[in-house]
């Protein structure tokens, strides 16, 4: 059995494609786990590729997957723009 890519054969090719692109069975089962939620809230799984899984509560939008350096990245960023524009706000409103 060889992968799609063709870099890697066998059985190990086929867990590397199931691992880096999981699907809707195994991010249920990943969001319903209880050991990647951190104190309940802060989703922390490094084994889920996504950077914005759905909250608990999936009505309540997406969180940030904290073990994805990319979404680090991503919420750092959003920080950043916010404090931005907070600054611009306050400079220029008399």
């Amino acid at each position: 059995m060889g992968s799609t890519s063709g870099k890697q054969s066998g059985s190990r090719g086929a867990y590397l494609r199931t691992m880096t692109n999981p699907g809707e069975e195994q991010n249920a089962a990943w969001h319903a786990d209880p050991a990647n939620w951190r104190w309940g809230l802060f989703y922390y799984n490094p084994r889920d590729p996504r950077l914005l899984p759905p909250k608990r509560t999936p009505w309540f939008g997406w969180t940030i997957n904290f073990a994805n350096p990319l979404s680090i990245v991503l919420w750092l960023g959003l920080l950043a723009a916010v404090w931005g524009l907070v600054c611009l706000v306050e400079r220029y409103t008399p």
